[in-house]
């Protein structure tokens, strides 16, 4: 069954870690200008002179109530489902969407561009290979199941860790609260299908640019490194799963 297009007034992308964010986010920004959005009711890190680190979590309480006061068309930034109700934002009938990716393959990318490259943790030029037990397990507590993170709307006082009940949420979220999703996969797939989901008043761009690609190529984590991940990643996993299930349900009804 078709949406109506017509109800959405408003479009929240839900950038997840490394599943092709900020590459998409320009490709909102750019499909909401050519569409005739208002450059003040866009708020994009990285675009209008908005810093790349002016995620709405990031922002001091003097700014964030500057923007809540303003009307808001796009907002693609990370920030978990639900934003516009938990910040009170001036959105109207927002359509969410989030892009998802192997769990695996985000995981260590996560790992790659943020603590390799740039140097969190002081692990800048350390290999997933070279970390002590220690810091590996840190690691891997701090970047796994990211996705159902974002996607349940977990609050971390209620719920300091994901658990079965959380993935369960964030399946629930993504098959009945995100207007349409992607899969990093299957990306010209996944714009095709939001072209046909998504809000009469834009259309989205068929071809997205490439931003924050991992410049140096890294061996990959040995096999008792990736068994890891993978059992810390379990709930990512499983949500990865159903998801791709569901999107092939999906795109079936439009190819």
């Amino acid at each position: 069954m078709k949406l109506n297009r017509s109800r959405y007034k408003s479009f929240i992308y839900t950038h997840i870690p490394k599943c092709a964010g900020s590459s998409f986010r320009q490709l909102i920004f750019q499909s909401a200008i050519t569409s005739g959005v208002k450059e003040d009711h866009i708020y994009i890190p990285e675009t209008l002179g908005i810093p790349n680190n002016a995620n709405l979590k990031q922002l001091k309480k003097k700014e964030l109530e500057v923007l809540k006061r303003r009307e808001l068309t796009i907002l693609a930034d990370h920030s978990k489902f639900n934003v516009h109700k938990r910040l009170k934002l001036n959105m109207e009938a927002p359509f969410y969407y989030t892009l998802i990716r192997e769990p695996v393959k985000r995981f260590i990318s996560h790992y790659n561009y943020f603590y390799f490259d740039k140097g969190y943790g002081n692990l800048k030029g350390v290999h997933l290979n070279d970390l002590n037990e220690e810091r590996l397990i840190a690691v891997l507590k701090s970047l796994s199941n990211i996705t159902v993170d974002y996607i349940s709307n977990r609050y971390e006082k209620i719920e300091p860790v994901v658990t079965k009940t959380t993935l369960l949420r964030a399946a629930y979220n993504l098959e009945n609260h995100f207007a349409s999703f992607g899969i990093v996969e299957k990306m010209n797939p996944s714009l095709y299908l939001l072209n046909q989901y998504s809000p009469e008043w834009i259309i989205i761009k068929t071809e997205i640019p490439m931003k924050n690609t991992t410049k140096v190529k890294l061996d990959s984590p040995r096999d008792e490194i990736l068994n890891l991940i993978k059992k810390y990643n379990r709930f990512d996993i499983d949500l990865y799963d159903f998801a791709t299930k569901l999107f092939d349900i999906r795109f079936k009804i439009y190819e």
